[in-house]
């Protein structure tokens, strides 16, 4: 069974005669009683109407003979799998864009055609070699009797040995085949038969790419073997830094160091694309094992690994129960997306994250759609290395058109890569840690997070074990708490209602919310109301809404909810200043009053949930460094200076973005920190400048890079302190078009937060790098604290990831100083960090040294580096006509 779906951005011939008949059928009804010659005239009326309906529509067709019209077929491993949704809408973007761009040139130029292209997407439900191949056999039925003529078909091959026939047999009719995300395997020894698409292919020295060529003229996907080699690179990154790292037995290392022994498991398939990706996972954890500068690791692979999934994630997730029985298990390895992407309550990946025994097992996973991003922030994974689906998708788009071009005109010819890789892109959860860490740099240092246990929705960092112990009947005993409270209103207010970053706050303190009331079988009726300003940046409409809250209590409250009595109030910060009466105002009236995401540390507020924000300046530095590394052992001037070791150091330059916000300050403080004394560290060779007009406004980013190109200043990157600057998609794509993607203007953009818009960006290689909050957990923690103050009951107070800031003895967070000293509340709890960063890919093509540094590795004239920052490329596209 196959499905067909046509882009809206296509126009597309319907077919009437079903609907046609359908009228008729009713027609019938309605005339019942009327002469059948009446209904005869009729009917030949209508059929009359469509004749000359169908002979105009052909006539305005015959009419524009210069439009030029393709089909390309994208055929995935099952339509069902979400992950190639987006190669089919990066498709759309491409058959658009084109459709644009030629219509607009064709007005001007009466010899240019206008390109058409549908792209159609069809293959299994359910992932089927067999149904595949049928698929691929219906379209070249189809394309020879039905008159649905394709030009191209570009497949995600389930099974190599069952697809070559009709491969082969597509080819035979002229249509052009392409493979991408999972590329078709052969045997050395198959015999090279067809030549003719080396012609228009550039093949690499491999003898077994060679050989593929008989059977698809490309492949556009992710290198799966480095692939499997990222993942392997990021779950190193998370051992190292877990607690797991140090619970290791000693086994007499070398020079009488401890061996640390790491169990992992793979939850696999047999598909040629997943293996290939074992083979590169193996190939990293093997070089760790045998590094002696790997701190004497050692990676074993249990016995029941890997556990073939079947495509099947309720067998995938039962395959994990099973690993967990080793005993010290490390990490599993998840080398598909589709387990994390059952959902289900009782026996999803959620459930398995807060069921297994193991607290120091690490989750890494394969690909990185919007449902695992969101469980990663939430902490129900710690890592991700994601792939470019739309980008495959647009490139399969570019390549197929090249072929059909090049096929259909010999006028000019282009070279289509064999090989034609798309980038990866990594999610690794970080925790925060003290912005003084002792080691002299003034800032913290990064940790990986550590693994966490979760339940319901919340994880032991968000202070799972507080002991909710409300005495229901106070009856019976003599501890004066008759008067503790079943049901608790606490108030969340944001900086602004229409900030999406706060719909996650609430989310999460509605959650914890719902936990807790199921927890104590809703004897504890919890409710979370969400309040703000609904402008930002307004901090007297904050305060109007806080004051209000307050006098509510004592029945003198003046605004639209002055019905609601609260038993705590979490506000992020406007205005410090102001934030001081407001918590004064809470603490006289025995309110309880924390906040959260932005703090204001002098004032009377109990505690600061949320973002160490110095640590998240470090970050996006760090972020940027990561980016950039691979230009520290490219080709540099001669003449650049050195330093005392004689390594080269090159001057680069960057501007920041930001307001005065007290978290966005810290922010600020925290990169420049970082960049100031990198160029003495062992992260870069680099020398840090800022440009002379930075810090700008958000508003101001344009004339960052106008103002300083305007006086040859160079700009290497720019960081945005917050995520405004993408919240308007549209307005962020023009920007980065028209004066990031220039030969001349490779800037790399770096910025914080990371809401699924700006996570789509990244995606689609609009960003580099961004450093990204947790905010569902500090909705989460900031209900476990107001209940705790509420209740004075809870026994303990951990917050396993969070570190005090500062004590009270140096005159900040004097909220310790009222009624609720008693209560055991730590000051500063601080919620994980997420970085996301695109890593380049290495192109089969791109083997050619690049000695004179001017990025054309391939001598063809063409800048060939491939820049994490650039917009989606462009076309360059040969059309027939």
């Amino acid at each position: 069974m196959a499905m067909t779906r046509v882009p809206t951005t296509t126009t597309t011939m319907i077919n009437a005669g079903a609907d046609v008949c359908g009228a008729i059928r009713f027609k019938f009804k309605l005339f019942k009683y009327i002469n059948n010659n009446v209904v005869m005239i009729i009917l030949i009326l209508i059929l009359s109407l469509l004749t000359n309906t169908s002979s105009a529509t052909t006539t305005a067709s015959n009419s524009n003979s210069n439009t030029v019209n393709y089909t390309f077929a994208i055929i995935p491993k099952s339509i069902n799998n979400i992950f190639f949704d987006d190669v089919i809408k990066g498709c759309d973007y491409r058959s658009n864009e084109l459709l644009l761009s030629t219509t607009a040139t064709a007005t001007t130029a009466i010899t240019t055609a206008v390109t058409n292209v549908t792209c159609l997407f069809m293959g299994p439900v359910t992932q089927n070699a067999m149904e595949q191949v049928a698929v691929i056999d219906e379209l070249i039925f189809k394309n020879n009797h039905n008159n649905q003529k394709i030009d191209g078909i570009a497949v995600s091959v389930i099974d190599s040995n069952a697809i070559k026939e009709v491969l082969l047999k597509a080819k035979s009719y002229g249509i052009q085949v392409i493979t991408f995300d999972s590329d078709i395997e052969i045997d050395s020894d198959d015999d090279i038969d067809d030549a003719s698409t080396t012609t228009t292919t550039t093949t690499t020295n491999s003898s077994s790419s060679s050989l593929k060529i008989k059977y698809r003229s490309a492949y556009v996907g992710t290198d799966n073997i480095a692939f499997g080699e990222q993942i392997g690179k990021t779950l190193i990154e998370l051992a190292a830094n877990t607690a797991n790292a140090k619970a290791i037995a000693n086994a007499g290392g070398e020079d009488g160091g401890d061996v640390r022994i790491h169990k992992f498991g793979i939850i696999s398939n047999t598909d040629p694309n997943i293996l290939l990706r074992e083979q590169g996972l193996r190939n990293v954890l093997s070089k760790n094992s045998n590094n002696s500068n790997s701190n004497n690791n050692t990676w074993i692979e249990v016995h029941q690994s890997p556990m073939d999934m079947k495509d099947n994630k309720y067998l995938a997730l039962g395959q994990m129960h099973i690993l967990t029985v080793e005993n010290s298990l490390t990490a599993i390895v998840s080398l598909l997306g589709g387990p994390m992407f059952d959902t289900t309550t009782d026996r999803g990946w959620e459930a398995f994250a807060t069921t297994h025994d193991n607290p120091n097992l690490l989750l890494v996973s394969a690909d990185s759609l919007p449902i695992q991003v969101e469980l990663l922030h939430k902490g129900y994974a710690n890592g991700l290395v994601g792939q470019l689906p739309f980008d495959m998708g647009m490139k399969s788009f570019d390549t197929l058109l090249n072929l059909v071009t090049t096929s259909s005109t010999q006028k000019n010819v282009t070279v289509v890569p064999e090989i034609i890789h798309t980038d990866l892109i990594e999610f690794v959860l970080l925790s925060s840690s003290s912005s003084d860490d002792g080691d002299g740099d003034s800032g913290g240092d990064s940790a990986i997070a550590p693994p966490s246990i979760i339940e319901d929705g919340s994880n032991n960092n968000t202070m799972d074990d507080i002991d909710i112990d409300i005495d229901i009947d106070s009856s019976n005993d003599n501890d004066n708490d008759h008067d503790i409270k079943t049901s608790y209103v606490f108030a969340i207010v944001s900086k602004s209602i229409n900030i999406p970053f706060f719909d996650d706050v609430k989310a999460g303190c509605e959650a914890r919310a719902a936990t807790i009331m199921r927890r104590t079988s809703n004897q504890v009726n919890i409710e979370c109301f969400y309040t703000g300003p609904i402008e930002q940046d307004d901090p007297i409409e904050q305060a109007k809404i806080i004051e209000d809250l307050i006098l509510n209590n004592n029945g003198n409250g003046n605004n639209n909810n002055d019905t609601v009595k609260v038993d705590g109030i979490a506000f992020s910060v406007i205005d410090s200043n102001i934030a001081y009466n407001l918590t004064v105002m809470a603490q006289d009236a025995n309110i309880p009053i924390i906040t959260f995401d932005s703090d204001a540390p002098f004032s009377k507020r109990i505690a600061y949930i949320g973002t160490d924000n110095r640590q998240l300046g470090n970050e996006l530095a760090n972020t940027l460094l990561l980016v950039v590394k691979e230009e520290e052992n490219g080709n540099g001037n001669e003449n650049e200076p050195q330093n005392g070791d004689g390594k080269k150091e090159r001057q680069k330059s960057y501007g920041v973005v930001s307001n005065n916000h007290p978290n966005l300050q810290l922010r600020e403080k925290g990169l420049n920190d970082i960049l100031s004394s990198s160029s003495s560290s062992a992260k870069s060779s680099m020398l840090w400048n800022q440009v002379d007009n930075s810090p700008t406004n958000f508003e101001q980013i344009n004339d960052l890079i106008v103002n300083n190109t305007s006086t040859n200043t160079r700009i290497d990157a720019i960081f945005s302190t917050a995520g405004r600057p993408m919240r308007d998609v549209e307005e962020w794509k023009d920007f980065v078009s028209n004066n990031i993607n220039t030969n001349n203007n490779k800037i790399k953009l770096i910025v914080a937060d990371t809401h699924p818009d700006q996570v789509k960006l990244l995606q689609q290689k609009y960003v580099n790098g961004l450093v990204g909050q947790t905010p569902y957990l500090m909705g989460s923690i900031s209900i476990d604290v107001l209940l705790k103050l509420a209740t004075k009951k809870a026994k303990t107070a951990t917050a396993t990831t969070t570190t005090t800031l500062l004590d009270n003895s140096s005159g900040s967070g004097s909220g310790n100083d009222n009624d609720n000293t008693d209560i055991d509340i730590e000051e500063y709890l601080y919620t994980n960090l997420v970085r996301a960063r695109l890593i380049e890919s290495k192109n089969q093509n791109d083997n050619i040294d690049d000695s004179d540094g001017n990025g054309d590795d391939d001598g063809d004239g063409n800048d060939d580096s491939s820049n994490a920052s650039s917009l989606l490329p462009s076309f360059v596209i040969v059309v027939a006509g």
